[in-house]
């Protein structure tokens, strides 16, 4: 496991699992966010909103891990929302198509507001 990544931090709002992973998203951190998201997942949630804040950079692996959970939660009726992605996290969703694909907010309670 790498220094440069905190714990994936969850909680629950407005109805929402918000999940917080802090640091680099990477090949070496994606597999602790994917485990959290998963549980969370075969927990029933609803609605997750991935909040991107303390998130400084993403790699392809991150992307699979936002992917796959869109797809799952879309797949079960469920709602997935990215929250707070700044500077290079911005640009890497903007350039792999994802920002054209998945709903995007600034704050979590703009996310949580959108419903």
């Amino acid at each position: 496991m790498s220094n440069w990544f905190s714990a994936v931090e969850v909680r629950h709002e407005g109805g929402a699992a918000i999940v917080s992973p802090a640091g680099r998203l990477d090949a070496a951190t994606a597999p602790e966010l994917d485990a959290a998201l998963a549980a969370i997942m075969d927990a029933g949630t609803s609605a997750i909103i991935l909040d991107l804040s303390s998130v400084e950079f993403m790699a392809s692996a991150g992307l699979r891990s936002i992917m796959i959970c869109a797809r799952r939660m879309g797949a079960s009726g469920g709602g997935f929302a990215l929250a707070g992605p700044g500077g290079a996290v911005a640009e890497v969703l903007s350039i792999s198509g994802y920002a054209d694909l998945l709903a995007i907010h600034e704050t979590v309670a703009d996310a949580l507001a959108a419903g």
